[in-house]
């Protein structure tokens, strides 16, 4: 056979192998993890005016110098996450909330459906944006509004160091009440947490220790010599 024909021959096998490892390898981080949990605090923006005074952290946020928010993450795949979220925040009659000063508590859960867009910014592994989208239930004491279920659009970024991580998160959320657009039911809910992840176990192929090759371990029997 002609020399060239195998020199190319054997780059063409060489660049495949190589490619099937560093596609291995690119492969692992887009499963970081298998469960994440964090602890933060909630700021709710529902002062009743709508398209200004976003900034208005004294007068119109609530929020509060302890812990108000927990969230429980799981990994599906392919950057896809399904988080339970939990939010407190009290109304002490100092903060506006549509309009008005009520005292009492608002409490909110949210199911919501994540997609990360970490495994395109490899290797950049502290930087994790995402965004979501979402349901949720919300209950506040003060007014007229009571209970009622929310849909929810999340964006917002995770930054680690190593399993450690915080977070900075925005979500809009709409009332599903008669006209969703406009009516006092919808908010701006922001959060900050700390997060730890729980890493996916490394399980590598160890298929030379299999029982299929056997053959390799066994020990030589005894020479018991040629048979009369």
């Amino acid at each position: 056979m002609n020399l060239r024909i195998v020199i190319v021959l054997f780059l063409l096998g060489f660049a495949k192998q190589t490619s099937a490892q560093s596609d291995y390898l690119k492969f692992r981080p887009y499963s970081p993890y298998t469960w994440k949990v964090g602890l933060g605090w909630s700021f709710v923006d529902n002062d009743g005016r709508s398209h200004s005074h976003f900034l208005d952290l004294k007068g119109a946020w609530l929020m509060h110098p302890y812990p108000t928010h927990l969230l429980v993450d799981r990994y599906i795949k392919h950057g896809v996450s399904l988080e339970l979220g939990a939010s407190l925040n009290l109304l002490t009659g100092k903060k506006m909330v549509n309009g008005a000063y009520p005292s009492g508590m608002m409490v909110s859960t949210d199911l919501t459906a994540r997609y990360s867009f970490y495994q395109f910014l490899q290797p950049m592994r502290w930087f994790d944006p995402y965004v979501g989208i979402g349901v949720g239930a919300t209950y506040i004491t003060a007014g007229s509004n009571g209970f009622y279920p929310t849909a929810n659009g999340v964006v917002g970024t995770n930054f680690w160091f190593g399993n450690f991580g915080i977070r900075l998160q925005g979500a809009l959320k709409f009332g599903l009440v008669s006209d969703v657009y406009y009516n006092d039911t919808n908010y701006l809910h922001y959060t900050a947490a700390a997060l730890y992840r729980f890493q996916k176990k490394d399980k590598r192929d160890n298929s030379f220790n299999k029982s299929k090759h056997k053959w390799a371990r066994k020990k030589p029997g005894k020479y018991k010599g040629r048979s009369k």
